[in-house]
């Protein structure tokens, strides 16, 4: 592949020892192993700046089954990113797909393989790569839609952000934070971007369905945790003054062993559906409420990008996480996968030798894991560290499905929230029985 040539008089005028130097990728093979029900997750490659000066990413060409998520903003020296790639396979079997693109240090391609092999399509599974407007037919009809930008720590609209899409670029928010425009049927590539906020990249998918789009910005990171735009971890080294009914009666230390558990919330905009996050809240505030001092809890986020609410927390520090947990709005797409292996990290960093050490997945989506992240599971359950996935909907969901064949491959457990059940109480009961001594 040659450069394109409006970018040659570029290189031209490029000083030499620039020139010379490139960004640094962690690594340039991603392979997916045996995927036993694939629904397009993305690969992801970890960058570091180590050039002398800032560097962008130059537009790439498209495949007909590859999508590239590009930073658009200037990386600056030093300073890390991340590329995605989505690869579409459209049938089952194996798959290896090269990308290939340039930045503006290098007059040297990068080039990232993506590798795996399909065993099934999710249902949810995209067959094909957006077209950004290249489609040879017409698509069915379009969509009038209404967006919408808000601040996640506070849920206020942010004006004059700017949002991106193919060929639908440039376009700025009212006070209100909303902006309209209309596009077919499809799955796009979108970009958000605000002063004084983080930028947002990710997928949207507008189907008949489809009226609003909701997008929210994270704030740059505050140094301190009673500011609004916070969002800075929770540690258990500075505690306030501790809260009554540390020690419940029926959940004593002589009785109980210490828990250590991180939840891995699924935010994503399905999560909507019959207030189905509040149902997941009102099971973490009881398990916040139960939890006494030797506990500890972290609280992770996953939709199209996965956060850390807090880490850590002893449980008498109640009234701050609820009120992390109060805050949490879904929306965007269900990308966990990376979330999981940090899930896991932060339960190793808190581990405690002859207590509970728990991962504790919800989720209403399905889950298609690499064989990399299967071992990975296994192994920590021979360590200590277990896993538990929750889901939604009726014994023959698909999605429900899917879990319980996870957990049964990881050699995990499985929970069900039964519609119209006490969440609270599934959640509580099963965390007593499984920690009782």
């Amino acid at each position: 592949m040659t450069a394109y040539p409006f970018h040659l008089l570029f290189w031209l005028f490029m000083p030499l020892g620039l020139l010379a130097q490139s960004l640094e990728f962690s690594r340039h093979l991603v392979d997916f192993g045996s995927v036993e029900e694939w629904n397009n997750p993305p690969a992801e490659f970890s960058f570091v700046n180590a050039s002398v000066g800032g560097q962008y990413f130059l537009a790439p060409k498209h495949s007909a089954k590859v999508l590239l998520q590009l930073p658009r903003s200037r990386i600056e020296s030093g300073e890390s990113g991340l590329v995605r790639v989505f690869v579409y396979p459209g049938k089952t079997g194996p798959f290896e797909e090269t990308v290939e693109f340039y930045t503006s240090g290098s007059t040297d391609p990068i080039r990232l393989v993506v590798r795996g092999k399909v065993k099934s399509l999710a249902a949810n599974a995209a067959l094909e790569c957006p077209k950004f407007g290249e489609s040879a037919t017409a698509p069915p009809s379009d969509r009038a839609l209404v967006g919408q930008v808000l601040s996640r720590a506070t849920g206020r609209p942010i004006g004059s952000a700017r949002v991106d899409f193919p060929k639908n670029t440039g376009i700025f928010t009212n006070a209100k934070g909303q902006f309209g425009l209309r596009l077919p049927f499809g799955l796009y590539t979108v970009a958000v971007e605000a002063t004084g906020y983080r930028p947002y990249y990710g997928l949207s998918r507008i189907a008949f369905s489809t009226d609003t789009l909701t997008y929210w910005l994270e704030p740059i990171v505050s140094d301190s945790l009673d500011r609004p735009d916070s969002t800075t971890v929770l540690q258990p080294g500075l505690p306030p003054a501790p809260e009554p009914n540390t020690d419940p009666g029926d959940f004593d230390r002589a009785s109980f062993k210490p828990n250590n558990v991180v939840l891995l919330v699924d935010v994503s905009g399905s999560m909507r559906q019959d207030d189905r996050i509040g149902q997941v809240k009102e099971a973490m505030k009881g398990l916040i409420d139960l939890f006494r001092d030797i506990d500890a809890i972290s609280l992770m986020t996953f939709n199209t990008q996965s956060k850390v609410w807090f880490e850590l927390v002893p449980g008498n520090q109640k009234n701050r996480m609820l009120s992390r947990v109060d805050s949490l709005v879904p929306a965007g797409q269900t990308n966990g996968l990376t979330a999981l292996n940090t899930a896991y990290d932060l339960a190793n960093k808190g581990f405690i030798s002859g207590g509970q050490n728990r991962v504790i997945l919800i989720t209403d989506g399905q889950f298609a894991l690499n064989q990399e992240l299967k071992t990975r599971l296994s192994q920590e359950s021979k360590k200590g560290v277990e896993l538990l996935l929750i889901g939604f909907g009726g014994e023959k969901d698909r999605g429900l499905e899917s879990l319980r064949r996870l957990s049964e491959a990881v050699s995990g457990l499985f929970l069900r929230f039964e519609p119209g059940a006490s969440q609270r109480k599934t959640l509580t009961e099963f965390i007593k029985a499984s920690s009782r001594r």
